[in-house]
């Protein structure tokens, strides 16, 4: 052993996980990533956040131990631990209640929008883009959803509806008859919508046949 080098008062450092010693901070190491602790100051790297973001950057937001079980054993020991929920409603709902998917999925009017029409549903949790921070990314199958709104779709296309571009997060009431189309549509002769689509509505405007309404074509009898 190096003597002189041991009891010169200057601790000669060699990071088994990589890194850097700089005499009172380390930095870029495996435990650490890109935080500089100070070795004089253990509180500088308590809490989560001090060693990786919260969560990290290009990570979606959520309760980490959902997907990260935590265990003094396995944590900052070099490698990510990873045990996620394989089912859709293991972190959001199935659907989501959030904006109005519950207005597309769970409604009596037409049948209910599947996810596909709107995402690109991964065919496993950990495919790529899929546990990106939010919002999750819409590309309608017809139409355009920019600033929040659809417009252009097959179910809010109506040229002489009351609103034809509806926000995702705007008024539930947005699906009442003559939003999407005129009530009734423009060129339209006058009367009962049953006498001509009854297959599909009644007499008092009830919508009878979820699957044949905004589905992209007209019934008529």
């Amino acid at each position: 052993a190096n003597v002189v080098a041991h009891l010169d008062g200057n601790p000669a450092l060699s990071l088994r996980r990589g890194g850097t010693w700089q005499g009172t901070t380390c930095s870029d190491s495996g435990c650490h990533l890109a935080g500089t602790p100070d070795w004089s100051d253990p509180g500088s790297v308590d809490g989560c956040g001090a060693c990786h973001g919260n969560p990290p950057a290009g990570h979606a937001d959520g309760e980490c131990t959902t997907c990260h079980p935590y265990g003094d054993a396995t944590h900052v020991d070099g490698a990510v631990q990873v045990a996620y929920p394989l089912s859709c409603d293991g972190c959001h709902g199935n659907p989501p209640a959030t904006g109005a998917h519950l207005a597309h999925m769970e409604t009596r009017d037409f049948a209910p929008v599947v996810c596909e029409a709107c995402h690109s549903v991964p065919d496993r949790v950990e495919a790529p883009g899929h546990l990106d921070p939010s919002p999750a990314e819409v590309a309608p199958t017809g139409g355009r959803f920019e600033d929040g709104t659809c417009a252009d779709t097959a179910c809010h296309a109506g040229p002489d509806g009351t609103l034809p571009a509806p926000a995702w997060a705007g008024d539930p009431l947005a699906g009442e008859c003559g939003a999407c189309h005129g009530v009734p549509p423009a060129n339209h002769p006058p009367g009962n919508c049953a006498q001509c689509h009854g297959a599909v509505i009644d007499a008092n405007g009830r919508i009878v046949a979820p699957g044949l309404h905004a589905n992209g074509r007209i019934d008529f009898r």
